[in-house]
């Protein structure tokens, strides 16, 4: 039976249930470059519960190294040696199993996390990303030396690429043809895109046969080398996921219970749907371990504080010196007005966090100050909502021109929305004929 876990007891009793959780990544704990709300702290709790966690992705893309980076980038402690991917599973496949020769060579379709795997096993391969924007049709040279044809993700493919796969499994006796994983789609940028299983589609049509090998879930081989390495206890263990046809079958052929849940591909009608034969052993909405709180998106607000000169001066600012304000060229805050309430967080003050708005409006903007009609302070006030969804910058603006930082940046990837990667400009900008927000001299009166 399908247990719908919704109350921070029900979470609690969840994770004391287990020692050790598998995770899915894209969909589960992020989409893209956006971290799901509440994952950090959950990943957090586990840790300190002192549970085993493993990270295992169908995501062919990256290479474990490269993973670690993003799981840091996202403030998430992981291990090499907890990161299992179906790059990695394909190069273990190939080394371990099939006793790759030396004398032969991969070719792939798909991208640098599979090179990056089959190096590390020692395995020579040749054409992937290096093969990105050929487009001339002639003939395919032979090349005996390709003994295994791997088809991956690629946001990169082309028609060239397949043609050259489908030449070296036609005319090489013995080459192997192994897909990464059949994940018909992903999820990013808010909707779905067409997976490994879409690109592999291709030449398995062509060459009217399966591939000899499928290495990502629901396929066994990653679950099989946690087991050897880390020896989990299957009972103890759960398999979290968003997808039913790959992790929550990848648990249940692997005899550990599930959780699916309802942040990637997944939808709550499918999953309860009586044509669904495949089914959890649980669901949640979202990996998060606190209680959701009250929607405050509509009573929040961010605020641009600029002119026209860029030259601000705020009071009780942590860069100022005794009484003397610091000139901005432009400064965020952000404002919440619940109930009778209104609070101004600000980073760089060294009034409370959060603070009164009367205290910070006397204290920061001193009314009784007479300034220079070139220093009225402006501002654009965003609705959160908008913020979040059209919000974008590279950080090119923290670049000098030697092309260092001037100072470092923060730890986490660049914000990006779908539409842009940078227009932090247009929120710096006091004009008022801008879609983001409305400008105006005060944005509260006491």
């Amino acid at each position: 039976m399908l247990e719908y876990i919704q109350t921070k007891e029900e979470r609690e009793a969840f994770i004391d249930k287990y020692d050790n959780f598998l995770f899915d990544c894209d969909g589960v704990l992020w989409e893209g470059t956006n971290m799901f709300t509440g994952v950090p702290e959950a990943m957090n709790l586990l840790r300190e519960k002192g549970k085993r966690v493993f990270f295992v992705t169908n995501n062919s893309t990256k290479s474990r190294s490269s993973f670690l980076k993003k799981f840091e980038g996202f403030g998430i402690k992981a291990e090499l040696s907890e990161v299992f991917s179906s790059a990695f599973a394909t190069a273990a496949y190939l080394k371990h199993v099939l006793n790759f020769p030396e004398d032969k060579k991969v070719y792939i379709v798909g991208m640098d996390g599979i090179k990056h795997e089959l190096e590390a096993e020692g395995i020579r391969s040749c054409g992937g990303e290096e093969d990105s924007g050929i487009t001339d049709n002639d003939p395919v040279p032979d090349d005996k030396e390709v003994g295994a044809v791997v088809i991956g993700l690629d946001t990169k493919v082309n028609y060239k690429k397949y043609s050259k796969a489908f030449a070296y499994l036609t005319r090489n006796p013995g080459c192997y043809f192994i897909v990464t994983n059949e994940d018909t789609t992903f999820p990013q940028h808010g909707d779905f895109y067409p997976g490994a299983g879409a690109i592999a589609a291709p030449i398995i049509a062509a060459l009217g046969r399966r591939p000899d090998a499928v290495l990502g879930k629901p396929a066994q081989n990653m679950l099989e080398a946690i087991r050897a390495e880390s020896h989990i206890d299957l009972k103890k263990t759960c398999m979290i996921g968003d997808r039913l046809d790959t992790d929550i079958e990848f648990g249940i052929n692997g005899g550990v219970d599930t959780l699916c849940v309802l942040t990637g591909i997944t939808t709550k009608e499918v999953l309860l749907s009586p044509e669904n034969k495949v089914k959890s052993t649980y669901y949640i909405d979202a990996f998060e371990i606190e209680e959701k709180q009250p929607d405050m998106l509509h009573s929040t607000n961010v605020i641009y504080i600029s002119n026209d000169i860029k030259m601000v001066p705020l009071w009780k600012q942590k860069a100022g010196v005794d009484e003397q304000p610091v000139v901005w060229d432009y400064h965020v805050i952000l404002f919440v007005q619940k109930d009778k309430e209104a609070l101004v967080y600000d980073y760089d003050s060294v009034l409370s966090f959060p603070c009164t708005v009367e205290e910070y409006i006397n204290e920061t903007f001193k009314p009784a100050y007479k300034l220079r009609s070139e220093f009225d302070r402006y501002f654009r006030v965003v609705p959160a909502e908008t913020y979040l969804s059209l919000f974008s910058s590279d950080r090119s603006h923290m670049i000098k021109s030697d092309g260092s930082y001037h100072a470092p940046p923060p730890n986490y990837p660049a914000i990006q929305s779908c539409d842009e990667v940078m227009n932090l400009d247009q929120f710096i900008s006091m004009r008022k004929n801008n879609k983001y927000g409305i400008v105006c001299k005060q944005f509260y009166k006491i």
